[in-house]
């Protein structure tokens, strides 16, 4: 298969609402929406101001892949058409922008994508979570586009204000045009759908367009694999991205690794190809034993799932800097094929998962380190090689703990976007006991990162640095429901309705004059100092 034509186009919002988004496709490979309200948020004020929110790729063909569509709707299309537009990058802004027009609600593949609202504030032109006050972002979309009971809903409620609403806000969101990249494709009948694709992304990656890894993942389904295994494997995917937004990237990487392949022949798609191709041929006449290895490693991963779930509170992968950490862990629990770790071996693995993690260990290119990592597993036959590994990391990037300036670094800086920041804020309150502040202990699914002196309240105050307004000593995490309500509102007035106990597990100081704006600095300062105390518990 080879690329017919690469165009580019432009399409106006109210065009993809109308005519494009209930077409699009999502191949199994790509990743689950991980964005938060906040990035929406950013995105809603990027088009309002006309800034570059960058272009969307699409594979335009006539082959029907793996795939499921951008969210459930009865007006998809996907079995009656005979062109397909397969998303290859931009599917967190498409999706984002389905939610807007859906009340911040949809579902995909059944399952319940939504976030908090977001909504206009006409009184100083601006965008503000959870602010009842405002007028809600989605009747905003949907009144512009001529909806007759969006449109008196606002009339309604904002008489004054709905003309100019409609005209200076949906207008702007509807009228913004996106950059559309079409890869058009149309294959030969005895030609491997699955290597077309592989060659596709290597050929826009070479073209200077970077599109993560999915060479790497397109590069399985180029190989002729047996069907019903590659199927196995397809339908573990999708259950662990269902249950953990789990990549494929780890599972193939683990997987094939313990079939015997190493971590070059797992990303390079030629020599992938070959070694699946000889992987067949070993297995061709004992397929029960290639299914009781694939059993076997899908045990694995969910053990350690369920691991780092019940030991950090990470019920999903949503806030990891890099889900390649969980190759060496998959793989020590199937050496060892450990259905119960000991607490001692639990305390190391997940010390070197944060560490790890934190510093970036598998950044960039993982494979070497990668390599190096599961060699060194695989030696220790029986124990999980803390020490061994830290030598690694070490080597690696010349660091081997998190140290007070790192920590330093979180405070006095931007810490809102950097996951390896908010993982570890998250991992040292999960391990202090800390409640979503509705009764739950914390995980990454009932909870959303909530700012203690609110956004919004620090810039009506006059503090607008953005690293001072996101300090990880302003962050915490608290159910989404609450973070709405509390919208805006101070702290000295909102923290008092909580138990000291509540807080305390917060990490949050107890004296009530940090809880004033003025003394915003004296309270990222102590804030500070309980979470590098925090830190230093986990001995690393």
């Amino acid at each position: 298969m080879k690329i017919d034509s690469a165009i580019i186009k432009t399409i106006s919002i109210r065009k993809l609402y109308d005519e494009e988004m209930d077409s699009l496709l999502l191949p199994s490979i790509q990743r689950d929406f991980v964005w938060d309200i906040e990035q929406i948020k950013d995105l809603v004020e990027s088009i309002i101001n006309n800034y570059p929110i960058g272009s969307i790729i699409l594979w335009k063909t006539n082959e029907k892949i793996p795939s499921s569509k951008l969210f459930d709707n009865i007006n998809n299309r996907e079995n009656n058409l005979k062109e397909r537009n397969y998303i290859i990058d931009g599917q967190q802004r498409l999706t984002s922008l389905v939610l807007i027009k859906n009340n911040f609600y949809i579902k995909r593949e059944g399952r319940d994508i939504s976030l908090e609202k977001l909504y206009y504030i006409p009184e100083n032109n601006s965008f503000a979570i959870g602010r009842e006050k405002g007028i809600d972002l989605s009747l905003i979309v949907n009144a512009t586009l001529g909806d007759p009971d969006a449109l008196e809903n606002i009339k309604s409620k904002f008489s004054k204000d709905y003309k100019n609403v409609v005209k200076n806000i949906g207008a702007k969101i509807l009228n913004y045009e996106i950059p559309f990249y079409y890869i058009e494709t149309y294959s030969d009948k005895n030609e491997s759908v699955y290597e077309s694709i592989a060659n596709i992304f290597t050929k826009v990656n070479s073209a200077g367009t970077k599109i993560g890894n999915l060479e790497i993942f397109l590069s399985f389904f180029a190989a002729s694999f047996p069907n019903k295994q590659k199927n196995k494997i397809i339908e573990f995917h999708d259950e662990m991205s269902k249950n953990y937004i789990l990549d494929l990237e780890p599972i193939i990487r683990f997987i094939f690794a313990e079939l015997g392949l190493s971590q070059y022949q797992i990303t390079r798609v030629k020599n992938f190809k070959s070694a699946i191709n000889t992987l067949k041929e070993q297995y061709a006449k004992n397929l029960s034993e290639l299914d009781k290895e694939l059993n076997k490693c899908f045990i694995s991963v969910k053990n350690v799932m369920n691991f780092l779930k019940e030991d950090l509170g990470f019920s999903s992968t949503k806030y990891l800097p890099s889900q390649n950490m969980l190759v060496p862990l998959f793989d020590y629990v199937y050496r060892n094929n450990r259905k119960n770790l000991t607490q001692f071996e639990r305390k190391q693995m997940e010390n070197w998962f944060l560490l790890g993690s934190f510093h970036g260990l598998y950044s960039g290119s993982p494979t070497n380190k990668l390599m190096d990592d599961l060699k060194k597993i695989k030696e220790s036959k029986s124990s999980f090689p803390y020490k061994l590994l830290k030598e690694n990391i070490k080597n690696a990037i010349n660091v081997d703990k998190i140290r007070k300036k790192d920590l330093d670094e979180g405070i006095k800086e931007d810490s809102f976007r950097k996951n390896n920041y908010i993982m570890l804020l998250f991992a040292i309150l999960y391990k202090n006991n800390a409640t979503n502040w509705a009764g739950e202990i914390i995980n990454f699914e009932n909870v959303t990162v909530h700012h203690i002196f609110p956004k919004d309240y620090l810039i009506e105050k006059g503090i607008d640095d953005s690293d001072k307004i996101n300090s990880l000593s302003n962050l915490t995490f608290i159910q989404k429901d609450i973070n709405s309500k509390i919208g805006n509102t101070q702290p000295s007035e909102y923290l008092k309705q909580y138990d000291s106990k509540v807080l305390s597990s917060h990490l949050i100081p107890l004296d009530q004059d940090l809880w004033k704006s003025e003394n915003y600095d004296k309270f990222i300062k102590e804030r500070g100092k309980l979470i590098w105390n925090a830190i230093k518990k986990f001995e690393f």
